[in-house]
């Protein structure tokens, strides 16, 4: 074969050349990492994540030069976020500080200034405790440069520098537990409330997208093994996905134990989907205890208070989010003054819609069915009789709801009636009436056409279309789980995967069976909203409400 003259383009100068530019760009060695304690690094995550210096008090600090500021609101990981890996916004950069950047030289690094639109060469020295200590305390980088004005001066002790200098060494320093150098583990977690038809649905969705998934995987892991140097960073990310089965038996006191076994057998990288029709706070708890994210489970009571935690995110609040989307229609339309009469059986998520629907709207009578009630026709005529109401609420499941348009007949009628839509999988199942209406977080009939995404890859892989919804929130998971590790590349930290989540959410265009999803920072719940809508009136007519 002829050889290329080294003047071609493409040719062997322009490689050895580009190859030669990207070794200068590569970090090189990292500091030496002294003796630190587990006290130290427990000190400086609290300063981290929580800004409370050793002695408990919240970070002082001056922004831009004179501006005194005092709270947890400069704790570290509002801008550089729990990773370490930093973040942008508005066109400004927020630098990685974990300490495998942090505490390594960078030489003629290219970062892109967005705000200028062009490239400028950035070369630093590794940073020590003592240019650490300047950096936070007077904003001067380790190059002697000043830093951005909107890194804030901090007023810390020599112990509190120490000790966040210890736990930025921490961060994002190794793969996450549940990463082999060939492997990614991950667990669905499938709980005894759940129906056999509903796990089976959502087996089958994730068991054949992972099938799909490692059969692409196997040319990236080739790749992988027989990188060149400057391409590692990139192909060290592949790797074969493995799939447990985590099914819990039981009541919900025993699942933590089992849990914390099943993990202790096989540590794993991300819970991923999961389903569940009752109590999932177990799980949740479990999850932040572990640091592990537990990506959008299929559930109707999903915990009510995940945005004080980090590691858990889910599709909705449930019930919660059906009632206040309703109290926040009546309120903007007049209604908040009325009667209401609410009608539910026993459950924790049941209970908690009916509490706050019941905040909104004092007026009226909540009644719960008893354990061994059947409501017929002649039940809601009884129960109309004896509390009149201008409208009424059944967090009901489609079995408790025969004869209930018996609520339209005779003097007493409310103005409208309400059911949840989260509790009926499907609304042709409702009777048909005049005043009925639907808490619908889902889209409308004739308004699915994301659907059409699912229903061609379920073809393709053999799957037949049952339990919709489920099948639905599965492919939602692994499909959005599959991007984000995607973008992570090399960087398989799980606080970082949880970022991308966040920010990669409301840029799917499948949403599942949501009309829209979204994240950010602080928020747990993707969908936003729920519609009213009438059911004897036309589809299009539905009122989209954000409470």
């Amino acid at each position: 074969m002829r050889r290329p003259p080294l003047t071609a383009a493409g040719g062997w100068l322009a490689a050895l050349t580009a190859a030669l530019l990207l070794l200068a760009v590569l970090p090189s060695k990292a500091a030496p990492l002294p003796d630190v304690s587990a006290e130290q690094i427990a000190a400086g995550k609290r300063l981290y994540r929580e800004g409370r210096t050793g002695d408990g008090t919240l970070l002082r600090a001056a922004v831009r030069s004179d501006v005194a500021m005092r709270g947890a609101g400069l704790a570290c990981t509002n801008c550089h976020r729990r990773s370490g890996l930093g973040s942008s916004e508005g066109g400004i950069g927020i630098p990685p500080i974990a300490g495998n950047t942090l505490f390594m030289a960078q030489s003629n690094n290219l970062v892109r200034n967005y705000s200028q639109g062009e490239l400028s060469n950035i070369s630093r020295p590794a940073y020590t405790l003592q240019t650490l200590a300047r950096a936070l305390r007077e904003g001067i980088n380790s190059s002697g440069a000043p830093m951005s004005p909107l890194m804030p001066r901090f007023d810390l002790s020599d112990a509190d520098i120490a000790a966040v200098a210890a736990y930025l060494r921490t961060l994002s320093a190794a793969p996450a537990e549940g990463i082999t150098e060939h492997e990614m583990h991950f667990a669905t977690v499938l709980t005894p409330d759940a129906t056999p038809a509903e796990r089976e649905a959502m087996l089958e969705v994730m068991k054949a997208y992972f099938v799909r998934k490692n059969a692409g995987t196997r040319g990236e892991t080739r790749r992988a093994e027989r990188a060149p140097f400057h391409k590692e960073w990139t192909y060290s990310a592949y790797r074969k996905w493995v799939l447990h089965e985590w099914t819990l038996s039981g009541p919900p006191a025993t699942w933590a134990g089992q849990l914390d076994a099943l993990y202790r057998k096989q540590p794993v990288f991300v819970l991923l989907g999961g389903i569940g029709r009752g109590d999932w706070q177990p799980v949740h708890d479990f999850c932040e205890r572990r640091e592990l994210p537990c990506l959008f489970p299929h559930l109707n009571a999903p915990p009510p208070h995940a945005e004080r935690d980090f590691y858990s995110v889910y599709f909705s609040r449930g019930l919660r989010l059906e009632a206040e989307a309703l109290a926040a229609h009546w309120r903007r339309n007049g209604h908040d003054g009325e009667t209401l009469l609410q009608v539910y059986r026993a459950g924790a998520d049941r209970e908690a819609a009916v509490a706050l629907l019941r905040a909104a709207v004092p007026g009226g009578e909540d009644h719960r069915i008893a354990a061994g009630d059947t409501p017929d026709a002649a039940y809601w005529k009884r129960l109309l009789r004896r509390v009149q109401a201008d409208r009424v609420v059944l967090w009901l499941e489609a079995q408790d709801l025969d004869g209930v348009a018996a609520l339209e007949d005779g003097a007493h009628a409310p103005a409208a009636i309400y059911a949840s839509s989260t509790l009926l999988p499907d609304p042709a199942l409702l009777p048909a009436m005049q005043r009925l209406h639907l808490l619908h977080p889902y889209q409308l009939p004739g308004q699915e056409r994301q659907l059409a995404r699912l229903r061609v890859w379920a073809k393709q892989a053999g799957i037949q279309p049952r339990e919709l919804r489920v099948q639905a929130d599965a492919y939602f998971a692994v499909t959005l789980a599959g991007e984000a590790l995607m973008h992570i590349r090399s960087n398989l930290s799980r606080d970082y995967l949880i970022e991308r989540i966040e920010h990669m959410t409301d840029s799917m265009l499948y949403t599942s069976t949501y009309p829209r999803l979204s994240l950010a920072p602080g928020q747990r719940y993707a969908a936003k909203g729920a519609y009213i809508w009438h059911l004897a009136a036309d589809a299009d007519t539905a009122q989209w409400v954000v409470p």
